[in-house]
């Protein structure tokens, strides 16, 4: 091969003219790096001299690798905004060398290659970021993983594109700027703040009605309670009087009044007899 191994040989005797026919060689046991390799076949004479060759070139693949796009992630906002591209891959310890290249496609007005390692030692695949096409918002942007021969097919071709609908930036039509999107954040937090205050002012003022109610309950009943003990008290009072106006009464002394009724009765009947004496008399 090219690094000067023998791959195979055979040897005989052949005459003056005499052709020896087909001849099999074989190169199973080759096992050449991933590139382009060549193979050579050499006739040489028993003096050691050669005295043909044919070459061929050969290009050697290995396809027990992958690299690929996990998604695309758009940071930031407006004129700043950028691309985040996330990467994958396996088996990257023999990439050793090889160069691949991630290409960014965003409709028709942007088109770019970026150079990328897939092979460096570091635990984490790579993630680069880009800045964001200068393209209005909607539009599709495409990424798409390739590297170069002989790293140019890999275990699962399915995974080396990505794609994402740009947005954010501020300058399509209905859009936002950072100067609205900060103004609207903060009528938000003024508004959220004079809530709270509102909703603080009127659970003091809840309590304060609630404490005056509670007041005013406490208030009335303890004066009908008050009302309900005068009017026990009142009937007990006159119970008392009558009952001791009745015990004043049994302790009088009793007047005889027979003689008085006598003498009451008797003067009218005086007087009426002297008037009709009188009459008498003066006839």
């Amino acid at each position: 091969d090219d690094r000067g191994n023998m791959l195979d040989s055979i040897s005989g005797l052949l005459g003056q003219g005499e052709s020896s026919g087909m001849i099999n060689l074989s190169a199973d046991g080759w096992s050449p790096m991933p590139g382009r390799s060549e193979l050579t076949i050499r006739a040489i004479d028993s003096r050691g001299v050669e005295f043909s060759s044919d070459s061929n070139t050969f290009e050697v693949r290995r396809t027990d690798w992958n690299v690929g796009l996990v998604g695309l992630e758009i940071i930031g906002t407006g004129q700043e905004q950028e691309v985040s591209i996330l990467t994958k891959r396996d088996n990257h310890q023999i990439l050793d060398g090889s160069v691949c290249t991630i290409t960014i496609q965003a409709g028709n007005a942007f088109s770019a290659e970026y150079i990328v390692d897939m092979s460096e030692s570091s635990a984490l695949a790579p993630r680069p970021v880009i800045d964001r096409p200068d393209v209005a918002d909607g539009v599709e942007l495409v990424a798409t993983i390739s590297c170069e021969f002989p790293w140019d097919i890999d275990s699962d071709p399915s995974d080396d594109e990505a794609r994402i609908i740009l947005s954010g930036s501020g300058e399509s039509e209905g859009g936002f700027s950072d100067s609205s999107t900060a103004i609207a954040s903060a009528s938000l937090v003024i508004g959220i703040s004079i809530a709270f205050a509102w909703m603080a002012k009127n659970f003091r003022e809840s309590r304060e009605m609630m404490e005056r109610t509670r007041i005013a309950v406490e208030k009335k009943a303890l004066e009908k309670k008050a009302n309900m003990a005068k009017k026990e008290e009142a009937p007990n009072q006159r119970l008392v009087q009558e009952e001791s106006v009745v015990d004043n009464l049994q302790n009088v002394p009793e007047v005889p009044t027979e003689g008085v009724s006598n003498d009451v009765e008797d003067s009218p009947m005086d007087s009426f007899e002297e008037r009709l004496n009188r009459l008498r008399s003066d006839k």
